[in-house]
């Protein structure tokens, strides 16, 4: 058997689309080595990088699952996910790119779930965000908000409810608008942003006259704004 074809043969077990003895069948045919069983050894392995691949960042997602639903839910969305977007990126991490929209699509799966599995996202992608040169100087040059801010909606309350040192089984229930963002030591942040925040970022992002308040000091301590109040 040519390498390709073993290759294109073995890469559905690996995935997890095809069971053992039918890969075992089309690899050796009717006669099995004496060692074929091994082969189950690689499928474990990439089993166990799919795990990886989701449980890394999405840590509580994982937490929320296993109490709410049992281990073996969790396992089956993993390999679920996975049969639908194999792996293909270098970095491990960048593989659950998808599973928050991945999430919402299914009817047998709590909005929370998809919610929370986008918070973590965004928290992971605020950390490890290329540094950009508008960022360089953060108390030099005109008024602006820094590159690594994102707003994301949310109908829960996950930045307070983390924060808990006894954390309860489920995040407290309202909208909520949370700011993520990396602060002036390159550390990732997020907090519930509020109205005044948010009108002061709105005149940022348009140019507008602003007033050096409280809430603007804040926001410019933070690494929020950056720029020459």
């Amino acid at each position: 058997m040519k390498l390709a074809q073993f290759y294109e043969t073995i890469a559905p077990y690996l995935e997890g689309r095809a069971s053992s003895e039918d890969t075992l069948r089309a690899l050796y045919g009717p006669t099995l080595p004496r060692d074929a069983h091994r082969i189950a050894i690689y499928e474990r392995f990439c089993r166990a990088h799919r795990q990886t691949a989701t449980g890394g960042v999405h840590q509580v997602l994982k937490e929320v699952v296993v109490h709410d639903a049992g281990r073996s839910r969790w396992d089956e969305l993993v390999e679920a996910y996975f049969r639908e977007h194999p792996m293909q990126h270098v970095e491990i991490n960048e593989n659950g790119a998808q599973l928050a929209a991945w999430l919402s699509q299914r009817a047998d799966v709590p909005a929370l779930w998809s919610a929370l599995a986008d918070f973590e996202w965004w928290e992971w992608q605020t950390l490890v965000a290329a540094d950009s040169p508008d960022d360089e100087r953060p108390d030099e040059g005109p008024l602006r908000i820094a590159s690594t801010v994102e707003l994301r909606p949310y109908a829960w309350d996950f930045v307070s409810w983390l924060n808990e040192e006894e954390r309860a089984p489920s995040p407290p229930e309202g909208d909520v608008l949370v700011l993520f963002w990396r602060n002036r030591e390159l550390a990732a942040r997020r907090a519930v942003a509020t109205q005044t925040e948010l009108v002061l970022l709105k005149q940022v992002a348009e140019n507008l006259p602003i007033e050096r308040d409280a809430t603007f000091e804040d926001l410019h301590g933070a690494g929020i704004i950056l720029g020459r109040p």
